[in-house]
Formats: C-alpha cells, sequence, structure tokens
C-alpha cells in the first residue's frame, strides 16, 4: 500500500474541488471500506508527514470506515474549512468521477 498515492490522491481531489480563496480548510473527510488494508492511524500518520509545506497544510483527515465501501477503495467524500467567529464556514463536495481511488 503506497502512502503517497494515497496522499496525492487526495490532495488532487481536494485543490480541484476548492474555489479560489476559500482555504485553509479543518477538515477532509475520507470514506474506506470497514477492510481497508491500512489503519486509520497508519492513514493519518502518512498524511500528517506529507501535508507540510502543501496548500492543504491546515487540514485533519475525518476517516469513516463502511461496510458499503469496497475494502480496496477510498473516497474523497467532502472538505470543510475553519469556522469563524459567527460560525459560518463551508462544506465543499468533489465531484463523484474523481473521488475514489481503488488501491
Amino acid at each position: 500500500m503506497d502512502i503517497q498515492l494515497i496522499y496525492k490522491h487526495i490532495h488532487d481531489v481536494v485543490v480541484s474541488a476548492l474555489p479560489d480563496g476559500s482555504y485553509p480548510l479543518a477538515y477532509i473527510n475520507i470514506c474506506v471500506g470497514k477492510n481497508f488494508p491500512l489503519s486509520n492511524d497508519e492513514i493519518n500518520d502518512g498524511f500528517k508527514k506529507l501535508k507540510w509545506d502543501s496548500d492543504i497544510s491546515n487540514a485533519d483527515l475525518n476517516i469513516i470506515r463502511s461496510s458499503s465501501m469496497d475494502d480496496n477503495a477510498l473516497e474523497v467524500t467532502s472538505m470543510n474549512e475553519f469556522v469563524d467567529d459567527s460560525g459560518a464556514g463551508k462544506t465543499y463536495f468533489p465531484k463523484k468521477e474523481c473521488a475514489v481511488l481503488r488501491v
């Protein structure tokens, strides 16, 4: 399992889905199968090492495991901006056709 490939996929999907001026992101939400080959800690640790000095460096991953997902698939489901003082923060959704990675 190549964590760099996973990071690249997440990064590319997120950047392509965000309009200009929408940074910084608080969370990137992904969904993987119940028996995805990497643990949540392995995915998070790899993501944290690779995200620094990138345009998504502020974002943390929120990982959902779902029995409805293929065990070898990862889907970027949405991205959330930080909530401001008034409670406003936008959620963005990627295009379905590019959101899923099969590993």
